[in-house]
This record gives C-alpha cells, structure tokens and sequence, in this order.
C-alpha cells in the first residue's frame, strides 16, 4: 500500500538596507506497507500491516543577493499499522488506518485516517 506527499512551505521577509531573505522547507514522505487480513465478519476486516516510510527533508535559508545556505536529510523508518473496514450498507462502508511510525531514525508519529466509501452505477450510454 503505497502513500506519498510532498508539501513545500516558503516566505520572503524584508530586511534592513534593502535586503530581503526568503525560507524554504520542502517533506517528502513515502510509505510502503504490506500485512495480513483478517476477515472478522461478512461486513468486516481488520489488515495488520508493517512496512517502511522514507522522509526526504530540504531546508534552504536566501538572504539576497550574498548568502544561501542549504541542508538535506533522507532517512526511513519501520512503521506498523493496522486498517479496519466495515461495510454499513452494500454501497457504504467505513475505513479506519492507524499507523505508528518513527521507531528508527526520528521522533515517534501516529497517523489516523478515517474515511466513508460509496459505490454507484455510472448511468448507461
């Protein structure tokens, strides 16, 4: 189960004798998973997963037009997780994801994912 982003986050600031300076901070993280499903009942499941995040982190500091200063870190870390499907109706269901990751090379994170799901008939051509 592969999940990537990338948010960039950047502001420029006016500073004394006409000189600006301008912040950059770029994440990237991508996650990669594969477990085992337990089907609990007809209408639910429950997968227990473990895999892999990879973070790629840029921070660029400009102070124009005499310094730039730039640093780069990339590392992975395990991550386990557990999904949970109910299906409330036969065009409904519910998905719940939990995963804790950060045992390896950075602080300690949990992401929650909830979601409703509904299927539908496209109309005949």
């Amino acid at each position: 189960m592969p999940m990537a982003a990338t948010p960039t986050l950047s502001d420029t600031a006016s500073l004394p004798m006409g000189l600006k300076a301008r912040a950059k901070v770029t994440q990237s993280a991508l996650t990669l998973s594969g477990g085992y499903s337990l089907q609990l009942s007809p209408e639910d499941s429950q997968d227990v997963l473990a895999g892999v995040r990879w973070w790629s982190i840029r921070a660029t500091v400009q102070v124009q037009p005499w310094l730039q200063v730039q640093t780069k870190d990339t590392f992975a870390d395990p991550i386990v997780a557990v999904r949970w499907r109910h299906q409330v109706h036969p065009r409904w269901s519910t998905l719940v994801y939990a995963d804790v990751g950060g045992l390896g090379n950075s602080e300690c994170g949990v992401r929650v994912h909830m979601a409703v799901a509904g299927r539908g008939e496209l109309p005949a051509a």
